[in-house]
């Protein structure tokens, strides 16, 4: 609208409230032309198409020149690189909500850039799958979908905030093939946060990790991880950064995996501490090699929430609600249901560190249990159900304890 045509619009407003419509058609019709035409601009530069390029060439601006990486530009990019094809780099989404689709190879990575991307892979990347890659301070993306069925040499990551202050959405990871590691967000950046995120493995992926908080003051949310698939770590949050902070976790097991960590509240080796990790819910129906733990708070003055652990499946190691490792470590009460086989022992709280303590926790077996079962400190309750057979002793610890007996068991 130029400067020239509003004045004399407000001129014609000043004359009263009707005056434009009392002159007639001829001047309602030029008026609405005028605006048309100061619109159009806007009109053209708001819905500018997406960027499409293809390898092989097929003749669209964004096609891949054939050597290096593929840039695409700060429009919503579409870029697709097709079965039996090679891209000698990465592919880069930039800004813009992105599409990236490789069939093909990548020697390098794919990166989405800043913004709500989607990649799918159904092929070979020798370096990473990024959703986004906040590097700089005070970068920030939206959420971000991956889905992969093909090889992943490195990691798959939802966004990558290393910058500080630099922060993600939440995030969607499927892996039905094959990565190194799994984040849902990596917030190495101090004051660096992601979202919510929810990745489903029925593949393989070495370790599995909601929201790795390693910055100082970087934060994680709430996430979701359901593993039908292999994975030898499952961690909903890994908080290790000074001061970093986890949200309660969601981690559901119906394949195989090694160690199931809800928060891993362990500092990065400075001892500052005062990392947090939230209330996780674990649930197996799986196959455990080793623990599995409701938070483990291994830094000194570390807390963990009150988590609920439910087994049906087969630990072939312990089920702890707290593992309370650092000295003055401390949680809140936990829960845990057994009706499947551990085959070492179920602790409410597991208290190792100088001046660290547990809360009031519950557990209730029904299955079977290599070793012993105990509660640790608090007030507690021990539920032994029908059908359970315990090999070692059942001991509800400190303070004023509770046994239920709901038929007798051995």
């Amino acid at each position: 609208m130029s400067l020239q045509w509003r004045a004399g619009f407000v001129r014609n407003l000043s004359e009263g409230p009707f005056s434009l419509f009392r002159k007639g058609r001829r001047c309602r019709a030029r008026l609405f032309l005028l605006l048309a035409l100061s619109l159009f601009p806007l009109l053209i530069s708001s819905t500018s198409p997406a960027e499409v390029g293809t390898n092989p060439p097929s003749g669209n601006p964004g096609d891949y020149g054939g050597s290096g990486d593929w840039e695409g530009t700060d429009q919503a990019d579409q870029l697709t690189n097709e079965a039996g094809e090679g891209v000698g780099g990465s592919i880069y989404g930039k800004a813009g909500d992105d599409t990236l689709v490789n069939a093909g190879g990548v020697t390098g990575g794919v990166d989405g850039g800043q913004g709500a991307d989607t990649i799918i892979n159904s092929g070979v990347v020798n370096g990473n799958i990024d959703g986004s890659g906040n590097t700089a301070a005070g970068d920030a993306s939206g959420g971000n979908t991956i889905t992969n069925s093909g090889v992943v040499d490195s990691n798959i990551t939802g966004s990558y905030n290393t910058g500080d202050g630099s922060s993600g959405g939440q995030n969607v990871i499927t892996n039905s093939g094959t990565a190194a590691d799994t984040y849902g967000s990596y917030n190495g950046g101090d004051n660096s946060y992601g979202g919510d995120n929810r990745i489903t493995n029925s593949g393989s992926s070495v370790f599995i990790t909601g929201s790795a908080n390693l910055g100082e003051n970087a934060s994680g949310g709430g996430n979701v991880i359901d593993n039908s698939g292999a994975s030898m770590m499952i961690f909903g949050s890994d908080n290790e950064g000074a001061n970093s902070t986890g949200g309660g976790n969601q981690i559901t097991n119906s394949g195989t995996a090694g160690t199931i960590v809800g928060s891993m509240n362990a500092d990065d080796g400075s001892g500052v501490g005062g990392i947090s990790g939230g209330s996780n819910t674990i649930v197996n129906s799986g196959n455990v090699s080793n623990d599995v733990i409701g938070s483990w708070n291994d830094t000194p003055n570390s807390t963990g929430g009150g988590n609920t652990i439910t087994n049906s499946g087969t630990v072939s190691g312990d089920l702890v609600g707290s593992a309370n490792t650092g000295a003055g470590a401390s949680s809140t009460g936990n829960t845990i249901v057994n009706s499947g086989v551990v085959t070492g022992d179920i602790y409410g709280s597991g208290n190792t560190g100088a001046g660290s303590s547990g809360g009031d926790d519950t557990i209730t077996n029904s299955g079977t249990v290599g070793g012993g079962v105990y509660g640790a400190d608090g007030n507690d309750r021990i539920n032994i159900a029908t059908g359970s057979n315990v090999t070692g002793v059942v001991d509800g610890g400190e303070d004023a304890d509770t046994l239920g007996l709901s038929g007798m068991g051995t």
